[in-house]
């Protein structure tokens, strides 16, 4: 699923976003770039992990992740 924003920038780093290396912030709900693949080149503007309790994958800005001090696999967050 694709998402959009109505500036079709992403909320960390104000660059355009691309169609196939974009997600949404599961806390704040706003776009960013993400890198799907770890041998892509592309943007990382956050972090997706599996969260053990919900059994899900969470895809998290870098601002949501130091804001609610929490990381991939337990690890702090980013800090921007």
């Amino acid at each position: 699923m694709l998402y959009t924003n109505s500036t079709g920038l992403c909320h960390i780093c104000l660059e355009e976003l691309v169609p196939i290396h974009q997600i949404e912030c599961a806390a704040c709900r706003l776009v960013f770039h993400i890198r799907m693949k770890e041998n892509e080149e592309a943007r990382d503007c956050g972090s997706v992990w599996l969260d053990e309790d919900s059994e899900a994958m969470v895809f998290m800005c870098k601002t949501c992740q130091v804001e609610n001090k929490v990381g991939p696999m337990g690890m702090p967050p980013y800090f921007v």
